[in-house]
């Protein structure tokens, strides 16, 4: 699980949806959750690549300049499993 962390406008979305091709492009099997997200949680999740990808570049550019991006990693001790944490702050 990867999780992504921030304030309200921080790039966040676009952060995931960027995680989310590069892993794919590398043959990883991705499931994006929507639970609890004010956005595009319920039905609003069908739009969400429909939403973020029309000015894509532009966004990544602006997360670029405004914000440093904090990577850590979270053991989870629950069998064999283990958790990374990636968060933007």
């Amino acid at each position: 699980m990867i999780i992504v962390a921030g304030e309200s406008a921080t790039g966040k979305s676009t952060m995931v949806l960027q995680l989310e091709k590069l892993l794919k492009e590398n043959g990883f099997d991705v499931e994006l959750s929507f639970e609890h997200h004010p956005d595009y949680s319920g039905e609003n999740s069908f739009y969400f690549h429909k939403h973020e990808e029309p000015h894509f570049d532009e966004k990544i550019a602006a997360i670029k300049v405004s914000t440093k991006i904090t990577l850590k990693e979270m053991q989870v001790y629950r069998g064999f499993k283990t958790t990374k944490r990636i968060e933007i702050e």
